[in-house]
């Protein structure tokens, strides 16, 4: 009878962290959760961005950039913008007005890079969806001979703020 506890309780201890991260999973934020309808308007033209002869676009700086579309939100385009090796940042325009925001300026990485806690430098890369009001700033971590990467979620509110709606976890990193 006790080994059959005692066995129990193994299997319990060995499963436990499986199942909790699991829930955690479950429990994780989706893109779909804040679902927003895409504007089919007329798009505004954004100041800054133009269409080089070959067909690239580049921002006021000259440096090439994604093609302006509605990339989040439902009517704004999130540009990401190099100012260096190992500088960006990001810009938010809205497709509707063509008004510049600059509410992204946290996720920027500047020269020279912004630090973890423990010291290492690190550069962000956003993640969206055209039709969702939630970010994923995933932090690429350059610690020593190895990367790290860490992610954390946000919300865009009514009043155009970016607020965190997770803790910075450690995740995989993706190519």
């Amino acid at each position: 009878m006790k080994m059959s506890r005692l066995l129990a309780a193994l299997a319990l201890v060995v499963s436990a962290p499986q199942a909790f991260a699991e829930l955690l999973n479950d429990v994780q934020p989706k893109f779909e959760q804040y679902h927003v309808d895409i504007y089919h308007g007329v798009l505004h033209p954004l100041k800054g961005y133009s269409k080089d002869r070959d067909g690239y676009w580049r921002d006021s700086n000259g440096k090439t950039v994604d093609a302006p579309e509605i990339n989040f939100a439902g009517s704004y385009y999130i540009s990401a913008h190099s100012c260096g090796t190992g500088c960006r940042y990001y810009t938010m325009n809205s497709m509707i007005t063509g008004e510049e925001s600059d509410v992204l300026r946290m996720f920027a990485s500047t020269e020279p890079p912004p630090r973890t806690k423990e010291g290492y430098p690190f550069i962000t890369e956003l993640v969206t969806k055209a039709d969702s009001r939630m970010i994923v700033a995933r932090y690429i971590i350059e610690a020593g001979d190895k990367q790290l990467c860490r992610e954390r979620i946000f919300l865009l509110d009514e009043k155009n703020r970016i607020t965190p709606i997770t803790k910075t976890q450690q995740t995989t990193c993706r190519d």
